[in-house]
């Protein structure tokens, strides 16, 4: 094809030089184009026919779903991480337990379980979060403190205690569930409970006494009869990832 001479670029209607640099007339404009270095709207008006007006609603900081292609939200469109729910069960009928299986906190991250509960037994008692279907208190340590009126004290006791409800009374439980950078299972639960005349709050802490290598299930029970009655109610989330 031979070489390009210099007058047949400054004569051709496609190409030119800039710098001694050859490039293509495409009829952008760049700030390296304006004398001043600045893009305005008067010299934009100036090289075009077509005026482009954005909505004001598309400005107001705001997206809908009719805003988005196919009218849904999914978290690979979101910027950041959030919650997605993985399990959710309301009990049918009386039992002692609450189980969820199937878990794996390495891939997942920590979990978030909120539990409404209300006891069914005869006696007041305890609620445990046990994991790795290791049922055994003494494998377990925590430290509560809660409020009861003018009265703030604490205690620590052997046992994964989350909650603890008198005979026949309802209270909520978040329950924070990790496996921490040393291994260990750790759990935090802030709960009320009560009537509401007597109400308490109360925060839980602790964990298991040896290291695990993940947390693949969980289970809230308790050691009274029938301590977890009908219509109580359990979530449980993960980290939703990006």
């Amino acid at each position: 094809m031979g070489l390009v001479k210099k007058w047949q670029i400054e004569k051709s209607n496609t190409i030119g030089l800039l710098d001694n640099l050859v490039e293509v007339k495409d009829g952008g404009i760049t700030t390296a184009k304006i004398a001043d270095d600045q893009i305005t709207d008067a010299k934009i008006a100036a090289h075009t026919t077509t005026k482009i007006t954005v909505p004001t609603s598309k400005l107001s900081g705001t997206i809908s779903t009719s805003q988005i292609a196919d009218g849904a939200v999914t978290p690979v469109k979101l910027s950041f991480a959030t919650w997605e729910k993985i399990a959710e069960t309301t009990v049918s009928s009386d039992t002692s337990y609450v189980e969820f299986t199937g878990l794996d906190i390495n891939a997942d991250g920590p979990y978030v379980l909120f539990a409404d509960i209300l006891n069914s037994a005869s006696a007041d008692g305890s609620y445990f979060c046990f994991v790795n279907n290791n049922v055994y208190a003494p494998d377990y340590h925590n430290q509560v403190m809660y409020a009861d009126g003018s009265t703030v004290a604490g205690t620590r006791i052997d046992g994964p205690v989350c909650q603890w409800l008198p005979a026949g009374d309802t209270g909520i439980a978040f329950i924070f569930i990790t496996r921490d950078c040393g291994g260990f299972y750790r759990y935090i639960s802030l709960t009320t409970g009560h009537d509401m005349a007597s109400v308490q709050v109360k925060y839980y802490g602790g964990g298991m006494t040896n290291p695990v290598t993940n947390i693949t299930s969980i289970i809230i029970k308790s050691y009274e009869t029938n301590g977890i009655g009908a219509d109580s109610y359990f979530v449980l989330w993960k980290v939703m990832s990006k």
